[in-house]
């Protein structure tokens, strides 16, 4: 009885105590709570902003890649014209085929014939593609019977750059002149056909296979800053022009 009266004392006198003791416990424990949840409130800002710059750097990087995958593509004017639904001038991408200008025309009509047509020729600028129809077909097979081939659908006078058709002479002698005057011809034209990488301009430069608006820059700021090429080899010290490259271009470039 007398150890209880003296624990009460005791409690009594320190109240005041024990109470300011309890209320800096509970201030101690929530700080401690506070700065824990600050910590980790910062951690969590930080991975987002991280993740949140990554993204953006990702996004910008695939916009360049695509900016200078669209910069590289050339497109060529190809005229279409006959028995197609819708003919005209089209816009076509560097290394489409005949059949591809047809279709962007809006297809073949029911009466079309493309039996002297090579659908799988590549396009080049400012080609010419005329569609047969059936009845016009039939026409020059029947003066090709007949050996009237001044009278044939795909001659000289009318330009039809997708046209197969061959003309057979009966005079051996006057065909084998006209073969190796035209072989002439031809070799002197693929030569004045060449780009000369030292004088083409920026477009020029365009037209040869896979050079686009940055690898014709490249070449012009080549030759401006080291000199001109001595030979059609020392493209290939151009950056982005390799071996392979050089080898879809070598037979069309000079110096």
């Amino acid at each position: 009885m007398d150890k209880l009266n003296t624990i009460k004392l005791f409690i009594y006198e320190n109240k005041k105590k024990a109470i300011l003791l309890c209320c800096l416990l509970v201030l101690f424990l929530l700080s401690t709570f506070l700065l824990f949840q600050k910590n980790n409130t910062s951690k969590n800002n930080v991975v987002y902003e991280n993740l949140v710059e990554e993204k953006l750097e990702a996004n910008l990087e695939t916009n360049l890649k695509e900016e200078e995958i669209e910069e590289e593509k050339i497109y060529y004017y190809v005229d279409v014209k006959g028995y197609v639904n819708n003919p005209g001038v089209y816009s076509i991408e560097k290394g489409k085929r005949v059949v591809d200008a047809i279709n962007k025309a809006g297809g073949l009509k029911k009466d079309a014939n493309t039996s002297l047509l090579n659908l799988s020729m590549e396009v080049r600028d400012a080609m010419v593609i005329i569609v047969y129809s059936n009845s016009e077909i039939n026409n020059y097979q029947t003066l090709q019977e007949k050996n009237k081939t001044t009278e044939e659908i795909c001659n000289e006078n009318i330009q039809n750059d997708a046209c197969i058709c061959n003309t057979e002479s009966n005079d051996d002698v006057s065909n084998v002149d006209e073969t190796s005057s035209k072989d002439e011809e031809t070799s002197l034209d693929e030569a004045n056909s060449k780009i000369n990488i030292n004088k083409a301009s920026l477009e020029e430069l365009m037209t040869l296979n896979n050079i686009g608006e940055s690898k014709a820059k490249a070449i012009i700021e080549y030759r401006t800053t080291v000199g001109l090429f001595k030979t059609i080899e020392e493209i290939k010290n151009v950056s982005g022009i390799g071996d392979t490259i050089f080898e879809s271009l070598k037979d069309y470039i000079t110096v």
